[in-house]
């Protein structure tokens, strides 16, 4: 399997059926199912916008992760209201999208 760096964005395509236009013009937003170190995530939220990922706590616990090292970060999230959110830490998982596998940093937070 070829893995990927984070720097390369996997490609979404479209088929012609799904690429009609949208009846209301709108911000929808893109949901997906993905595979994250072998474990099936429903509702992967894409935010194209987004500067970090977040995994939450309830999602890593979910997922017994215990073989893939938590690493100690110190510094804090801010969110669009000020709000402040301090990572448990950080983790580096293999993210697989269609055929291809690729590895993303993510941030862990007990915050939700």
């Amino acid at each position: 399997m070829d893995v990927e760096s984070a720097n390369d964005a996997p490609l979404i395509q479209f088929d012609q059926k799904e690429r009609s236009r949208p009846r209301t013009p709108g911000n929808d937003a893109l949901v997906i199912t993905a595979l994250l170190a072998n474990y099936e995530i429903e509702r992967v939220f894409i935010d194209s916008c987004s500067s970090t990922d977040i995994l939450f706590g309830e999602t890593y616990d979910q997922i017994q992760l215990g073989d893939i090292p938590l690493e100690a970060i110190d510094t804090s999230l801010y969110g669009f209201a000020g709000e402040v959110i301090h990572p448990r830490g950080m983790i580096s998982l293999p993210l697989t999208l269609g055929p291809l596998l690729f590895e993303r940093h993510v941030y862990l937070s007990s915050w939700w």
